[in-house]
Formats: C-alpha cells, sequence, structure tokens
C-alpha cells in the first residue's frame, strides 16, 4: 500500500507565514501606518480617492460574489440552508421596492440599517478568522477565551460609535445617527482593556502549559480589528480602505476553501494545474458576479423617479444584507470529504491523496 503523504512542517498557514499574515490584516496595518504618516493633517487627495475606487472594483465587489457563488453554486446547499438561500431573498427584494416607492421614509432607514450591522459583521469576521487559525495551531480556544476574544473586538466598534455626529448623508439620504454619551466611550474602552489582558492571560497559561509560545498569527486579526476601528478611524483616507481589507481577508480564506474543495479529489498530477486553473475561474466569475451586483443591479432602477445615487445606495444596502445573512451560514456547510479544506494547505493541494481503503 503506498504510504500517505506528510503534511507540510507548519500546517498553520494555507500558503506561507507571510502571505497569509498579510491578506489577513498585516497589509492593512502597514498601510495605516503608511497613511498615518504622510497624509494626516492633510485632506483627502484625488490620487487617494481613485485607488480606493479601484481597488473596491477589484476586491470589494468579487468579495460579496464569492459569498453568493459559495451559497447557489450546488442545489445541495440550497436544499441545506432553504430560508437563506430563498427566503431571505424575498425579503431584501420587498425591502428594495419599499425603498424605492417610499425614498424619502424608508430608505433611510433600510440604508441605516446596513451602515449600522457592517462593523458587527467585520467582528465576526476577525473572530472567525482567530477561531480558525487557532485550530490550525492547536491553540485551544474555549467558552471563556472566546468571550474575552469577542468582548475584545466589539469594543473596538462601540468605541468607533462614539465618534460620530447627530446625522450624515449617504447616497443622497439623511442617515439619522444616535447620539452616544461620553461615558458609553468609557465604558467601551474600559471592557477592550479588561478583555484583551484576560485573553493574554489564556494565551500564557497555554505557553506555560505547551512548553511554546502560542502562534502569533492568532492574535493579528484582533490587532487588525483595533487598528481598523480605534485609531485608524480618524485618519485620513484609512477609512475609505477598511472595507478593501475587509474583503480581502474574506476572498483568501474563501480562495483556499474553494481550492481546497474542488482539488482534493484529483490525481497528483494535475494538482497544481488544478490549482491555478480553479483560481482563476474562481477569480474571473467573481469579477463578473461583482460587476453585476454593484454595476448592472443599480442600473434596473434608472427608470424611477428616485435619483441614480439613492437607487444604488438601496441595491448596494440589500446586498449587503444578504451578504451579512448568506455569511452568517454559509461557513456551516456541510463538507463531505474527509479533510475539512479549512484545515489543508499549499501542501495539501498538491500532494499525492491517500489511498481510499477497500
Amino acid at each position: 500500500m503506498p504510504r500517505p503523504p506528510e503534511r507540510s512542517a507548519d500546517p498553520l498557514y494555507f500558503v506561507n507565514g507571510w502571505l497569509d499574515a498579510a491578506m489577513i490584516g498585516g497589509l492593512s496595518i502597514v498601510v495605516f501606518m503608511a497613511l498615518r504618516l504622510f497624509l494626516d493633517g492633510q485632506s483627502r487627495p484625488p490620487a487617494g480617492v481613485d485607488i480606493a475606487v479601484a481597488l473596491t472594483v477589484f476586491i470589494n465587489y468579487p468579495h460579496f460574489s464569492a459569498t453568493v457563488y459559495r451559497l447557489y453554486q450546488s442545489p445541495a446547499n440550497i436544499r441545506q440552508f432553504p430560508v437563506t438561500s430563498l427566503g431571505v431573498p424575498i425579503l431584501i427584494l420587498a425591502a428594495i421596492a419599499a425603498s424605492i416607492w417610499q425614498a424619502d421614509s424608508v430608505a433611510p432607514y433600510f440604508i441605516t440599517l446596513f451602515l449600522f450591522w457592517s462593523p458587527f459583521h467585520y467582528s465576526g469576521q476577525t473572530i472567525g478568522i482567530t477561531l480558525l487559525y487557532a485550530r490550525r495551531g492547536k491553540f485551544n480556544i474555549g467558552r471563556w477565551q472566546r468571550l474575552a476574544l469577542s468582548a475584545f473586538v466589539y469594543a473596538t466598534v462601540l468605541i468607533s460609535f462614539t465618534r460620530r455626529g447627530n446625522t450624515s448623508e449617504r447616497f443622497g439620504v439623511i442617515i439619522p445617527v444616535i447620539e452616544v454619551p461620553f461615558w458609553f466611550k468609557i465604558a467601551a474602552l474600559a471592557v477592550m482593556c479588561a478583555a484583551a489582558l484576560v485573553f493574554v492571560y489564556f494565551m500564557v497559561v497555554w505557553a506555560l502549559k505547551e512548553r511554546r509560545l502560542p502562534p502569533p498569527i492568532i492574535v493579528l486579526p484582533a490587532l487588525t480589528q483595533l487598528v481598523w476601528f480605534f485609531p485608524a478611524t480618524g485618519s485620513k483616507m484609512f477609512f475609505e480602505f477598511i472595507p478593501t481589507f475587509h474583503s480581502l481577508q474574506y476572498l483568501y480564506i474563501a480562495w483556499a476553501m474553494q481550492i481546497g474543495l474542488k482539488v482534493n479529489a484529483r490525481a497528483a498530477g494535475e494538482r497544481s494545474r488544478s490549482v491555478v486553473n480553479e483560481s482563476l475561474r474562481w477569480g474571473v466569475s467573481n469579477y463578473v458576479g461583482g460587476m453585476l451586483l454593484f454595476i448592472a443591479l443599480p442600473w434596473l432602477f434608472y427608470w424611477t423617479s428616485v435619483p441614480l445615487a439613492t437607487s444604488a445606495g438601496i441595491v448596494i444596502a440589500a446586498v449587503n444584507i444578504h451578504h451579512f445573512f448568506v455569511d452568517g451560514v454559509i461557513w456551516k456547510l456541510r463538507n463531505v470529504s474527509k479533510t475539512s479544506p479549512l484545515l489543508m494547505n499549499v501542501h495539501d493541494w498538491e500532494a499525492q491523496p491517500s489511498p481510499v481503503p477497500a
């Protein structure tokens, strides 16, 4: 019987430490530091806005399409989550119709729901990526560790809410914003610091027990979240880039998941070629899907009396809210393979499959 392949020396990363760290937050921290150093105190440069828009087209839009692709690419997925895959779109279409019909009274609250939900969605992704790398690094996160992690991550969002004014204008409508008292910021800051200390305590206990340090990448998503919502929100241009870096995180994990699913059953000689081909096919499909969602779809409402900016905002809110719902279940899809794609890496993608017992 052929000998099963040995796993790579470091199964912690999907590709390698440098690329994984850059994709899940390291690159965003470097960009924030550069913007903080060179742009603070200056107005937003037109070139920076153009770069942000270009990145939106090539990163943000495909990240939404990747969620749709993941759920609807298989009839089995739809059957597993019929409410999310069929019921939620009907509700969102009804919300779009109501927002178009009553643009002055309904649309502001529909768009506000999307804007309010977004940072909490980011936080859920931060926690999910942390749990993923903790599992890959064999760092146990139990009930209390997860509670400390969640408290820290969500506290960073609550702190950012205290920096907002009473109202703001987005997509041509006035967005109501709740005024947060100053004591709320102090309380959120206290929770954030306390949760960080508790989580560090658990890491020290684990290190003493295992006689090795926990992999640093485990804390990188939470550190990235801190940069996004605590100091970075006051920096010129970084607000425009935060959705892009969130999307980059998602695309990297979703790409690894897709490759793991598709190439796991291929023969050894086909695997390297399959990784490249599947990456290109998946990438192009999601680029086209993103353009359909955010460029073509808003133009369907051009015939209405609602200004194009507002109708585009309604569609953007709808796509985001659908994404939030789907992303809440998408990673729960049953995996029929023996090895979870989220625990594989580039070595596993290219190695000879283990023989199936007769």
